[in-house]
This record gives structure tokens, C-alpha cells and sequence, in this order.
């Protein structure tokens, strides 16, 4: 039988820079990828479903265009 794969726990770090990666205008699928979860998760993130009260990182990275800063 072969194990299902599971994703990373989504942590309060992560979704503040999950939302602040959005924010910046980067697709909702590419930022899932980067952090090895699904679109689906980074939606209820974005949306406040799960991690709500989590602000997005208020510390952006250096490079104004950054490749996926992590």
C-alpha cells in the first residue's frame, strides 16, 4: 500500500508570510508550491478561514521582486 503524502502544518509564521506573498500579488497556487501545501489551503488562509487573526508579515524582503523570498 502506498502512504499518502501530507503537507507541512500550517504554522502562524507561515500563513503571515503566505499572506503577505498574496498580498504582493504572487498567484495563490505558486505560493502553495512554495510551501508545499495545496491552493486550496492558501485560499483559507487568505480569506481568514483558518489563521485569521494572523496579520500578514509586516517585514518585507529586501528585493522588491523577490523569487519566492524562502
Amino acid at each position: 500500500m502506498i502512504a499518502r503524502r501530507s503537507s507541512p502544518r500550517v504554522t502562524a509564521k507561515m500563513a503571515a508570510k503566505i499572506k503577505h506573498l498574496c498580498k504582493l500579488g504572487y498567484m495563490q497556487h505558486d505560493v502553495a508550491a512554495r510551501f508545499g501545501i495545496n491552493q486550496g489551503r492558501v485560499s483559507e488562509i487568505v480569506n481568514g478561514k483558518i489563521h485569521g487573526d494572523e496579520p500578514p508579515d509586516a517585514d518585507p524582503p529586501d528585493d522588491p521582486q523577490p523569487e519566492l523570498p524562502f
